[in-house]
């Protein structure tokens, strides 16, 4: 993600976990990181881009998988929007 939005004017904030290398990568492609834990995510709201650091972390995939899990509810959370009421 950070390599797409290199040039395109736009931060993104995401996330790989708390690799110190890929994340000064990411910071030099213009991009913010924020250390997260592997059973966590990140969320841009405004660029509506969620981040889990998953297999970047993981020692078990189950460790990756909630992470995985928990970044899948909040995209759709994201891409659901409540219904208009109408009167």
């Amino acid at each position: 993600m950070a390599k797409v939005m290199e040039n395109s004017g736009k931060s993104v904030g995401l996330t790989i976990g708390t690799d110190e290398e890929t994340a000064a990568a990411i910071k030099n492609m213009g991009e913010s990181h924020i250390s997260c834990p592997v059973r966590e995510f990140v969320v841009d709201k405004e660029n509506k881009v969620v981040s889990t650091p998953a297999y970047m972390l993981a020692n078990k995939i189950s460790e990756a998988a909630d992470g995985i899990e928990r970044l899948v509810h909040e995209v759709l959370a994201l891409i659901v929007e409540p219904s208009s009421a109408v009167d």
